[in-house]
């Protein structure tokens, strides 16, 4: 199937065995780290480091610098799906930038860089916008 959004939304019927007045139905939201072709609006340029003013709400997306910034010259060179599994930040400039690249990679790297963290967390918050505001405007369990 040709699926271009953002999440994907389950209904989910519990108790199979009751009547349908007595059932009670929830939702599932489910939020994949994947890119689509389809998703032109995506910068793949390499994104500041996030800060603690962003993660807490302070500071607006993508407005501070970090030590290597989206500015240096050498994160200039790579966009996001340059960027394999490694275990740190040298490893995407020399031979180990090796594997599946952004965001698919493998289950099994358990250390990532700090700046494919960096890349992941974004792309997290922005594909899971619409879905947190799904969820938020939810007034309890009867309007499910």
């Amino acid at each position: 199937p040709n699926f271009n959004g953002t999440f994907m939304r389950l209904g989910i019927r519990y108790g199979w065995d009751l009547d349908e007045t007595s059932a009670v139905y929830g939702e599932l939201i489910i939020v994949k780290s994947r890119l689509q072709e389809a998703w032109s609006w995506l910068d793949t340029k390499i994104p500041p480091f996030l800060s603690e003013g962003e993660i807490i709400g302070e500071v607006k997306q993508s407005s501070t610098t970090g030590k290597e910034s989206a500015a240096s010259p050498r994160w200039q060179r790579l966009t996001q799906r340059d960027l394999a599994g490694c275990c740190c930040n040298c490893c995407h400039f020399n031979c180990c930038n090796v594997g599946p690249r952004f965001p698919h990679i493998h289950t099994g790297v358990q250390c990532i860089t700090p700046q494919h963290f960096n890349v992941l967390c974004r792309l997290g918050y922005i594909l899971s916008e619409e879905a947190v505001q799904i969820i938020s405007s939810k007034q309890g369990p009867s309007s499910v």
